[in-house]
């Protein structure tokens, strides 16, 4: 019985250590003695970049690029595509704003 009451309070001890950690870290206060990690920031593989560009050229050999009526859907198709991205990065610039981390982050080179 007492191992089981030992990991039970363990496992509250190790609960309240996250829920601490999570709350100082939404609220910006640190701890010098907790290590926070960040997670590897997203990128394309090579692979994926080249496909997309083979694949716009397949298109763009299928299409007739002369025709007035595809260049003009292009066109709002692009302008729509930065209209899009640029609303994105305003709703993710917003939503930092309202988390309001100040962890500082440190990057060491390898």
């Amino acid at each position: 019985e007492s191992d089981e009451e030992e990991e039970e309070e363990e496992e509250e001890q190790t609960k309240n250590t996250n829920i601490a950690g999570s709350s100082s870290s939404r609220s910006g206060r640190t701890n010098s003695n907790a290590v926070e990690e960040y997670d590897e920031p997203l990128s394309l593989s090579p692979i994926t970049d080249m496909g997309v560009t083979l694949g716009v050229m397949v298109l763009c050999n299928k299409l007739d690029l002369t025709n007035t009526k595809i260049i003009r859907i292009a066109r709002f198709v692009f302008i729509a595509y930065v209209i899009i991205v640029q609303l994105f990065l305003i709703y993710v610039r917003y939503q930092a704003h309202n988390i309001n981390d100040r962890t500082p982050i440190t990057i060491q080179n390898p």
